[in-house]
């Protein structure tokens, strides 16, 4: 989440990037998987800015890099969900959301490894506005961090909480 401060794009990726490495407050040594043969300087961990190519509602490939936004959840391409009882292609239109919300964008995103956070170019957060559609879901460690968007989305029923 960004806060209301008057950071520069560079400063706000800086900042989301240190969240996406697990340290808010200062960058910290990547450990390996001690089940991988991956050592830290194979890790993929750049920025990256252009115009996506949206996958499904939460993956994304850009500039030759495919990632997934980092601590979201949504229905997959193709997935079924039911809402009154009847079927609801939910995973096509999640997809079709996000295309909705980059469409034309140009963004930049701090990759490591295949997560990554997002910004526009009017330093808009891509992962709290995809939350707010209703389709994109946070996972459990940032379910409070983006609390005011999921009850937004519940409030106005969009999208998973359509009735």
């Amino acid at each position: 989440s960004i806060p209301q401060t008057h950071e520069t794009q560079a400063e706000q990726i800086a900042r989301m990037s240190r969240e996406l490495e697990g340290n808010p407050t200062k960058n910290k040594t990547k450990k390996t998987d001690t089940n991988s043969n991956i050592v830290p300087s194979q890790i993929l961990n750049t920025v990256v800015t252009g115009k996506p190519l949206v996958l499904d509602a939460i993956t994304l490939s850009l500039q030759g890099h495919v990632f997934s936004l980092n601590n979201v959840k949504a229905p997959g391409n193709g997935q079924i969900c039911y809402r009154n009882g009847s079927p609801w292609s939910c995973g096509d239109d999640a997809k079709k959301s996000m295309e909705n919300l980059l469409n034309d964008k140009t963004i930049s995103c701090h990759i490591v490894g295949k997560k990554g956070i997002c910004l526009s170019s009017m330093g808009e957060d891509i992962i709290k506005s995809a939350i707010e559609t209703g389709y994109v879901l946070p996972t459990n460690e940032d379910g409070l961090l983006h609390k005011k968007q999921v009850e937004e989305a519940r409030l106005y029923e969009r999208g998973l909480y359509q009735k």
